[in-house]
C-alpha cells in the first residue's frame, strides 16, 4: 500500500510539473528572446532618427557617438542600393539583427546572441529546479501520508489475523482517520459477535460431550456386567462392544477438542491397523444384513494424521455404504508417491447424477437422511491435510498424506 501510494503521488506530481512546467519554460524562453529583439528594434529606431537628422543637416555620418551609447552593438548604415556607407563596432557572428529606415538609408543594429541564450538557460534551469523541488516536496508528502495511512491499516490486518487465530478480545484503536476508524469499529463489533457465537459453540460442544459420556459410561458398565454373567461367546461380543464404546468416547473427546481449538497434533499411525479398527463393527453389521465387507489394505503404510478424525471420516463412509448402498462393501488402498487413497465402494446404484456436485455439502441427502455424514467426513479429512472425492457412481476415495521416512542418521 505504501509503495502504491508513493508511486501514485509522485506520478501525479511529475505529470503536473510536466503539464504546467514545460509550457511555462517555453513561454519564459520566448519572452527572453522577444524582449531582446524589442530592445534591439528600439535601439535601431533611435539610431535611425540620429542618422536622418545628420542627412537633413548635411552633416557627416559619424556613428561613433551612437556606438558609445550602444556598447556591444554593431551599427551599419547602407544606401537603398545596398552599398555600405559606414559601420561601427566589431563584427558579430550569429547576431540578432534589427533594421530601421532613415530617409533613403537603412540603419542596421546587430547584437550577440550569447547573453540572450545564457539568460534563457538561466531561466530554464531555475524553472527546472523549482519543478524538481515540487516533485521532492510531493515525495516527502507521499512518504508522510503513506506512513500515516499504512500504520493503522497494518493494525487492522493484525487485528483481522488475531480474529483468524481465535482472539476476539483485542483492544480497539483510533487512528484519527475517519474511514479507517469506521472499519476498525465494525471489525471490533464483528469480533465481539463472533466471539459470542464461538463461546456458545464451545459451551454447546462441552455440554453435548458431557451428556453423551454419561450414558456411554452406563452402557459400558452394563456391557461389562453382561460379560461377567454370560458365557464365552457373550464375553467376546461384550469385549468388542466395549472397544467400540471406548472408540466412540475417543471420538467425542476429539470433536470436543476440535470445537475448542486445542486438538492434538497429527502423529504417525499404521494405516492398516486404523482401517481394521474402523471396519470391525461394520463387518458384523453387514453380516446381519446378509452383506459382506471385503478389505484389501496394503500393510506397512504409515500416515501422519489424527487417528480419531480419520476413524470418524471412514466411519461416515462405511455408514453411508451400509445405509444407502447394497451388496458387498469393499475397502482398499491405492498408494501414490506421497499420498495414499483409502477407497470405499459398494454395489449399490450410487449417488444420483443431480446430487454429485453437492453431495458433500451439509444437509444435502438423496435418501431423506440428515445430510451431515459426508460433509463431516470431508471436513475431517481436510483438517488432516487430505481430500475426499466421489468417483461415480458409488466409490469414495479418501486421500491421506503418507508419513515421510526419516533420513539416515550420520555419526561421526
Amino acid at each position: 500500500m505504501r509503495r502504491r501510494l508513493l508511486i501514485g503521488t509522485v506520478a501525479i506530481a511529475v505529470m503536473c510539473v510536466v503539464i504546467l512546467g514545460v509550457p511555462l519554460i517555453l513561454l519564459a524562453r520566448h519572452e527572453v528572446w522577444t524582449s531582446a529583439r524589442d530592445r534591439l528594434n528600439e535601439q535601431a529606431a533611435s539610431a535611425a532618427v540620429d542618422v536622418e537628422d545628420r542627412v537633413e543637416l548635411n552633416r557627416p555620418l559619424d556613428l561613433r557617438p551612437l556606438q558609445k551609447l550602444m556598447p556591444h552593438r554593431r551599427l551599419t548604415v547602407t544606401t537603398p542600393t545596398g552599398h555600405l556607407v559606414t559601420a561601427a563596432g566589431t563584427t558579430i557572428t550569429q547576431p540578432l539583427t534589427a533594421r530601421a529606415a532613415a530617409a533613403d538609408y537603412t540603419v542596421i543594429v546587430q547584437a550577440p546572441q550569447g547573453p540572450v541564450a545564457t539568460r534563457a538557460r538561466e531561466i530554464t534551469a531555475t524553472l527546472v529546479a523549482l519543478g524538481a523541488a515540487a516533485i521532492a516536496a510531493a515525495v516527502g508528502l507521499a512518504l508522510w501520508q503513506s506512513r500515516r495511512l499504512a500504520a493503522p491499516v497494518a493494525q487492522l490486518l493484525a487485528r483481522a489475523d488475531d480474529l483468524g487465530r481465535g482472539d476476539f478480545t483485542g483492544p480497539a484503536f483510533v487512528s484519527g482517520i475517519t474511514e479507517i476508524d469506521e472499519v476498525a469499529h465494525v471489525l471490533d463489533r464483528s469480533a465481539r459477535q463472533i466471539g459470542s457465537l464461538v463461546e456458545l459453540q464451545r459451551d454447546f460442544a462441552a455440554d453435548a460431550a458431557h451428556q453423551l459420556r454419561t450414558p456411554l459410561t452406563s452402557v459400558a458398565l452394563h456391557i461389562d456386567e453382561m460379560a461377567l454373567a454370560g458365557g464365552e461367546a457373550v464375553k467376546d461380543e461384550a469385549e468388542e462392544a466395549l472397544g467400540q464404546v471406548e472408540r466412540l468416547n475417543r471420538v467425542i473427546t476429539a470433536f470436543l477438542a476440535r470445537a475448542r481449538g486445542d486438538a492434538a497434533p497429527p502423529e504417525a499411525v499404521d494405516l492398516s491397523a486404523l482401517v481394521a479398527d474402523c471396519c470391525s463393527p461394520y463387518a458384523r453389521l453387514l453380516r446381519r444384513a446378509n452383506r459382506r465387507l471385503h478389505t484389501a489394505i496394503t500393510p506397512g503404510i504409515s500416515v501422519c494424521v489424527r487417528s480419531d478424525h480419520v476413524l470418524a471420516a471412514l466411519g461416515c463412509l462405511l455408514d453411508n455404504a451400509l445405509v444407502h448402498g447394497a451388496g458387498t462393501v469393499s475397502v482398499s488402498t491405492v498408494g501414490h508417491e506421497r499420498t495414499v487413497d483409502v477407497v470405499v465402494t459398494d454395489e449399490g446404484p450410487g449417488v444420483p447424477a443431480e446430487l454429485r456436485d453437492s453431495i458433500f455439502e451439509r444437509l444435502i441427502s438423496g435418501a431423506h437422511s440428515s445430510g451431515i455424514g459426508l460433509g463431516l467426513a470431508r471436513a475431517l479429512t481436510t483438517t488432516e491435510g487430505g481430500t475426499l472425492r466421489l468417483e461415480p457412481p458409488a466409490t469414495f476415495a479418501l486421500t491421506l498424506p503418507v508419513e515421510e521416512p526419516a533420513g539416515p542418521t550420520l555419526t561421526g
